[in-house]
């Protein structure tokens, strides 16, 4: 049964006056759990949002083919509290066949192992309820006293539902408080089309500019003043969730049974010996879990040594240990931030080799965004003992780009660039080392 039909009307701001004598009945009663249930609830979903408080591991046990989740507390979007007391499992041979057929459960086959099939999903958890503690009652109407209506439940249970999904988890919704966000670099600042930027970007990158411009003694004052500028204008561009079917409108900022996400489990592989179906491999994501840190941490983390050094623009770096030569024509390596991919290509990269053929023919570069990976190619194969001087430029007329509109910064061990001018990565790998 769902969890509006279960709940009592939930109305934060409606409360009883109580008087000595007064007759109350089930709708009072109802309304005095609404109000301090509903409190909490708006609470939670507007000045917290949703999130894993502790625990909710994912799992994948190969050796009893489930899936499994650990016990732990989360918010949910509209601000229920989701506790779960023990491990959740789930079959997944069985689950696999129970969705077989649906859309959203893309299934491929590994040519190396046949029979085995491989497939993504995802974990999400919810809120829920249910009624118990059956007690006798008073019948609504007339009839006889032992039948079904003179027997009611007296507890409602809050739990969770606990699912998992096929395919890959949908991407999240944008954030709240983008010019905050834009305003701390925690988005890009520029129009994804290659257009204008809105007036509320252009009001945020003018307000950055001048901070950064300013003597480092003066801008925290100046990203304060700017934070409570900013701050005011997102909270009021901020409204409740509506019912795009009805127009029915919530007090909270989702709706009452909105789901999150725990984790991906990609790469599933469900082998099928002669035995019967077996889970052999998974991998588990959470990248796309919403987690929540106690406020104590955060006042911690504020003071650390690592944010008080970095500056406020900064683009991204190339870590220094992920560069490899992965075969004879391959070099890869990896950023520390988001990238513009575009910027990334054959005219942003020089690859020479010092012990061989002095110029190297590259033939392409590719970027994975997800993995925050660019993969380099060259027409002429590396020798064994091939000396490789990498560069990728930060400088230049061609410099790669931040998704936050910065340069590269070099190295990861080096010192950062600022928002105008970058710096270059240089690294010298051998093959074979």
């Amino acid at each position: 049964m769902a969890e509006k039909q279960i709940i009592p009307d939930i109305n934060p701001f409606l409360s009883l006056n109580y008087e000595y004598g007064m007759l109350l009945g089930r709708e009072d009663f109802s309304t005095e759990q609404g109000y301090h249930r509903g409190k909490t609830w708006l609470h939670n979903a507007w000045l917290h949002r949703e999130g894993v408080v502790w625990g909710l591991g994912v799992a994948v046990a190969v050796d009893r083919d489930e899936i499994v989740v650990s016990p732990g507390l989360a918010l949910a979007p509209a601000g229920q509290e989701l506790y779960v007391a023990h491990d959740v499992c789930v079959n997944v041979p069985a689950w696999l066949e129970k969705h077989r057929g649906e859309a959203s459960l893309v299934i491929t086959a590994d040519p190396a192992e046949p029979g085995t099939e491989i497939f993504d999903a995802y974990i999400t958890l919810a809120p829920a309820a249910c009624l118990s503690r059956a007690v006798p009652a008073i019948a609504e109407t007339c009839g006889d006293s032992g039948s079904a209506a003179a027997v009611a439940y007296s507890r409602v249970s809050e739990t969770v539902e606990i699912r998992l999904v096929p395919g890959r988890a949908p991407k999240p919704l944008a954030p709240p408080y983008r010019r905050l966000r834009r305003l701390f670099s925690l988005e890009p600042l520029m129009a994804g089309d290659g257009g204008p930027l809105t007036p509320a970007d252009q009001a945020v990158l003018a307000a950055r500019n001048a901070i950064l411009a300013l003597p480092a003694a003066q801008r925290p004052a100046a990203w304060l003043k700017a934070f409570q500028e900013f701050a005011a204008l997102d909270a009021i561009d901020l409204r409740p969730w509506s019912d795009p079917a009805t127009g029915e409108s919530s007090l909270r900022p989702a709706p009452d049974l909105q789901p999150i996400v725990l984790a991906e489990v990609l790469g599933l592989r469900v082998a099928r010996p002669a035995s019967g179906a077996n889970l052999t491999k998974g991998s588990v994501d959470y990248k796309l879990r919403p987690t929540h840190v106690a406020t104590r941490t955060i006042g911690e983390l504020l003071n650390g040594p690592a944010t008080a050094a970095a500056p406020a623009a900064a683009g991204p770096q190339v870590v220094d240990a992920s560069v490899t030569i992965a075969d004879d024509s391959t070099l890869v390596l990896q950023f520390t931030a988001d990238i513009q991919d575009k910027t990334l290509s054959l005219d942003s990269i020089a690859l020479t080799v010092l012990n061989g053929p002095w110029g190297a023919n590259l033939k392409s570069v590719a970027y994975d965004a997800a993995a925050r990976q660019a993969k380099i190619t060259t027409n002429t194969p590396l020798a064994a003992k091939a000396i490789v001087r990498l560069i990728v430029r930060g400088t230049g007329p061609a410099p790669v780009m931040g998704v936050n509109g910065f340069p590269l910064a070099g190295a990861q061990s080096a010192p950062r660039g600022t928002a105008h001018d970058g710096s270059d990565f240089v690294f010298i790998i051998r093959r074979g080392a």
